[in-house]
Order: structure tokens, then sequence, then C-alpha cells
């Protein structure tokens, strides 16, 4: 596009790049939600082609030719009519923003084709060499989605299955979520002894299936144990298979829901080999050391796994709660 002006036409450029990547079909896969992204998804991305236009606009010297707007470098305009389709350059303007040698009010006079910082201020827009801002690409989720994706997977098994438990004798139960063929789908459900019982959990798999978490329910009795969250047992349950970023533990507790988060393989390691397999122990002496603070147990329970497991990027463990009745929006509690 060109607009003339006097002795001077405003000529815009435009460009359309193409970058290729990667787009993550499943993103709930483990291997889609780590520090390499799609990088490493293999068979679970596929190809795609981002087109972004970016436009330029400049002044050249106007010719005056019906078809032409060349100009000698560095002169004066040639005479009226005397263009023609000519291919010479004439003089991007530099940012008019104070009469300095750089930067003269008369581009023609200017010492140098380039604005000087040191001179005169970016340029904020008008002509010269000033690129249409791009928008930076979208960023892949955050790592809240993951429970949150998994928690939708079974929101109803997880609702059905504590009030269950409410009418037998606060009976935990569990199950796992896989994934087969871009579906992703509860399985193995299994209930533990009248009275409560640690949480047993049948991890078989079919042919093709990808284990992505296990849940299990909480259903106590709330006037002493008032819904908590995990136990340290179910920690130890959930640290037997933690072996890939992205792996979830979920627990229903009624009125919310907790979930761990494996967000770094080695840091998680490195924080069990500190506690010595003594996981119950320390925890149960921190949760003792808070009850007076935190009388409520759910709260305290909550309030000792976030001192407990300190930060996630410590940990390499986040703990993340969802509160009824929205319990599928997860917030991290140890960033």
């Amino acid at each position: 596009m060109e607009v003339s002006s006097q002795n001077f036409t405003d000529v815009e450029i435009c460009s359309t790049i193409i970058t290729s990547g990667w787009q993550c079909t499943t993103p709930n896969y483990h291997g889609c939600n780590d520090e390499d992204g799609c990088d490493h998804c293999g068979t679970y991305c596929t190809p795609i082609d981002v087109m972004t236009e970016v436009c330029w606009t400049f002044t050249v010297g106007d010719g005056g030719g019906e078809t032409g707007t060349g100009t000698s470098p560095g002169g004066n305009a040639p005479p009226p009519g005397s263009g023609g389709g000519g291919s010479g350059s004439g003089i991007p303007p530099a940012d008019p923003c104070n009469n300095t040698p750089d930067n003269p009010t008369d581009p023609y006079t200017a010492q140098s084709n380039v604005v000087d910082p040191g001179n005169c201020p970016p340029p904020t827009g008008g002509p010269g060499w000033v690129p249409i801002p791009i928008e930076p690409p979208p960023v892949g989720p955050p790592t809240d989605s993951i429970p949150t994706n998994i928690s939708r997977a079974c929101d109803k098994e997880m609702d059905s299955l504590y009030q269950w438990g409410m009418n037998n004798q606060f009976r935990e139960q569990s199950f796992i979520i896989v994934k087969k063929n871009g579906s992703i789908y509860p399985k193995n459900f299994m209930h533990g002894f009248p009275g409560g019982d640690k949480t047993r959990v049948n991890y078989t798999l079919e042919a093709g299936e990808e284990l992505l978490a296990y849940v299990h329910i909480h259903a106590e009795d709330t006037v002493n144990f008032y819904r908590s969250s995990f136990s340290p047992d179910d920690l130890i349950e959930f640290n037997s298979h933690a072996n890939f970023v992205g792996y979830t533990a979920i627990v229903e507790v009624g009125n919310a829901r907790y979930a761990f988060v494996l967000e770094d393989v080695q840091k998680k390691s490195n924080f069990n080999i500190s506690k010595m397999g003594q996981h119950k122990k320390l925890f149960n002496a921190k949760f003792n050391t808070l009850t007076s603070q935190y009388p409520n147990g759910q709260t305290c329970s909550e309030q000792t796994w976030i001192q407990y497991l300190g930060s996630a990027s410590v940990s390499g463990i986040g703990f993340y709660k969802a509160t009824s009745p929205h319990k599928n929006n997860y917030i991290k509690l140890n960033p």
C-alpha cells in the first residue's frame, strides 16, 4: 500500500511468517506437561503451522512518475516525472522527535539513516521502521490444569463414592484413572473394610492403557476427624507410582478435594530420601504440634501438609485444593 504526500511516499511492506511446531492433541498425557513439552510427546502430538503477518511502514522520496518511486540515495529528489519503475531505495526517515544531526526534521539532511538512541528516544509510532508488535505465542497449560482435568474425568464418581462411604461405616474406596486412544476414564474400583483402612489400589492395566492417577475417598466421621486430607499412607501410595511428571493423586473429602501432583522427579526423590522412610512418624509429629493452633481437623491436616512438603520448587510435589461447589477448580497451596 502506498500513500503519496508532496515529495514523499509512505510505503507499507508486509511479510507472512510461518512458524512450524507441534500441537498436543492429548494435553493430559504426562509427556505433554513436563518441561520438554510437545518435543517429547511423540505420537501424541501433531505438526501445525502458525502464520503471522508482520508489517513495516517507511517513507521514500517520490519520483513523481506514474509507476515508479525511485530516488537517489542521500541526494535531493529527482524532477517530477523522472520515475518509472525505478529500483532505487529512498531514505527511511529518522524519527523526527527532535532536530538532531541523526534525527533532523528534514530527512534528506540526515547524516545517517539510523535513529541514534543517544540523540532521540525510541520511536513510538508513525513513519519509519516501526514493526507491528507481535503477540507472544500461547504457552502450555499451567500445572493446576492436571488435577483439574483428571478431576473432571471422574467428578460424578468421586461424589457418588463419598456418599456411599458415608452410608457404609465410613469405608474408603479407590480407583485409578487411565488413558487409552485419547480417552480418559476411571477403572478398578476397590472398596476398603468397614471402619476405614489404609487405601488399597488395583493398578492392573489393559493393553494400551496408561496410568495417569489414583483416586480415593475419605468418608469420615465429620465430628471426630472432619474430613481430613491425605494421610501419610496416601503419600507413600503416591510415591509408589510417581515416576513421571504429572502423575497425580486425588482424595475426595466431601466439601473439598486435595491433589498431589509430581512436578519434578529428582526433587521428589531427594525429598523422600531426606525423610529416611519416616513419613508417618514425621508427619504425625508435625500434625500434633499444630492441633492447638488449628483445632479443626481438616484445616490442621491441610496446614501440616503445606509445612511438611514445603515449596513444590523444593520437594517436587505440588499440593492442591479445590473447594465445594467448584471442586474441579484447583489452587496450589505450596507454590
